[in-house]
């Protein structure tokens, strides 16, 4: 199975990271298949209960139902009874991820506890990415400087989460735009390069 090759077993103690460009199936991997195979995987050890959540955040716009449940299907999911314990949030701007990240999630798993089987967060760095991309070239290091805290910021919670609760988190992040290479390389690094948040990972794959 891709999920095994990839992973070799997914850990509840690790922050994964997929790196890849757009049209890749980062999406239907992170928000359709691994959740469902972990759906599956739960059920069958007993390890499911009424509670149970799959938290799924997409901010591009690029989850489509459609998709999971052919996805349930190809894994022998009853589609409706899965969707009970699915939490799906959609983030149409980098205040709204940001707020989301760093108030809203932590409040979510913390009255819920243990009852939170999975994170995903796909992409994290899009709505970064659009704001650079529409800022007047003059202002783009200043898009950079305000928004490159707030993404880390942002992994830092994802991570103290993964640590204290021991949930696995997947996170999916697009490469660096070619008009990136108009702010200091330090700052691409850190910010628009696919290498913008593996120091807070644990497993980094490309596709």
């Amino acid at each position: 199975m891709l999920i095994e090759r990839l992973f070799k077993g997914i850990d509840n103690d690790n922050i994964y990271l997929i790196i890849g460009a757009s049209g890749l199936a980062k999406t239907s991997l992170v928000l359709c298949q691994i959740p469902s195979f972990l759906y599956v995987m739960l059920k069958s050890r007993g390890e499911l209960t009424g509670d149970s959540k799959f938290i799924l955040v997409n901010t591009d716009m690029s989850f489509k139902e459609k998709r999971l449940r052919d996805v349930c299907e190809c894994f022998g999911v009853n589609y409706e009874e899965f969707k009970k314990h699915l939490m799906i949030h959609n983030l149409m701007s980098q205040n709204e991820q940001h707020s989301f990240i760093m108030n809203a999630l932590p409040k979510i798993v913390s009255s819920n506890r243990d009852n939170i089987k999975y994170i995903a967060i796909d992409p994290i760095n899009h709505h970064i990415r659009q704001e650079f991309a529409k800022a007047d070239a003059n202002y783009r290091l200043n898009v950079a400087g305000r928004t490159m805290p707030q993404l880390e910021a942002e992994m830092n919670v994802l991570k103290e989460l993964n640590v204290k609760y021991r949930i696995p988190i997947f996170i999916t992040c697009l490469p660096k735009k070619r008009s990136a290479n108009q702010i200091p390389i330090r700052w691409q690094t850190e910010m628009f390069a696919p290498l913008e948040v593996p120091h807070l990972s644990d497993v980094a794959v490309w596709l």
